[in-house]
C-alpha cells in the first residue's frame, strides 16, 4: 500500500504538470489540435490528477501522518480544497465571465504547494536524484507557460495583440 500511496502521489503530481501545460500553451496546442479536442484534453487529464491526489489523501490519511513535518502535511489537504474550488469556478465560468480566470490561475500556486509538500514529505522525491531532476524540470517549464501566460496578459492591457 506504501507504493500505491507513493505512486498515486507521483502520477497526481505528474498530471496536475500536464494540465497545466496544456493550459499555459493552449495557444500553441490550438494551432495543431482543435480547441475543443485541447479543452476535453485539459478537463480529463485535471480529472484524473484530482482522482489520483485525492486517492493519494485518502491512502495517507488510512496510514496516518504520525512521524511527518506537521505543516507541509496539511498542505496536501489545503491544495485539494482549493482544487475543488477551482475545478469549480472553472465548470460555472460561463456564470462566472470575469473572476473565473483569476482563481483558475490559481493552479501555479497548487503546483507551488504540491512540490514543496512533495519535496519535504515525499521519500521519492527527496531521495532519487533523477525525480529531483525530472520535477525542475517540470518546475521549469510551468515558470515558462506562466511567464507566457503574463506576457500574453499584458499585451493584451496595453492593448497589443495576444498569442
Amino acid at each position: 500500500m506504501w507504493n500505491a500511496l507513493r505512486l498515486a502521489a507521483l502520477e497526481a503530481f505528474t498530471l496536475v504538470f500536464i494540465d497545466i501545460v496544456t493550459g499555459s500553451f493552449r495557444p500553441f496546442f490550438v494551432r495543431t489540435f482543435k480547441g475543443r479536442t485541447v479543452q476535453r484534453a485539459h478537463v480529463v487529464i485535471a480529472s484524473i490528477g484530482f482522482a489520483a491526489g485525492l486517492a493519494h489523501g485518502l491512502m495517507a490519511f488510512v496510514f496516518g501522518i504520525s512521524g511527518y513535518a506537521t505543516a507541509a502535511v496539511w498542505v496536501g489537504p489545503a491544495v485539494l480544497v482549493v482544487l475543488v474550488a477551482v475545478i469549480a469556478t472553472a465548470s460555472t465560468r460561463r456564470r462566472l465571465r470575469r473572476s473565473w480566470r483569476w482563481i483558475h490561475r490559481l493552479n501555479y500556486l497548487i503546483f507551488a504547494a504540491v512540490m514543496v509538500h512533495g519535496l519535504v514529505l515525499g521519500y521519492d522525491l527527496r531521495n532519487e536524484v533523477f525525480l529531483k531532476s525530472w520535477f525542475a524540470i517540470y518546475a521549469a517549464v510551468v515558470l515558462a507557460g506562466l511567464s507566457y501566460r503574463v506576457i500574453t496578459l499584458l499585451g493584451r492591457a496595453s492593448g497589443g495583440r495576444s498569442g
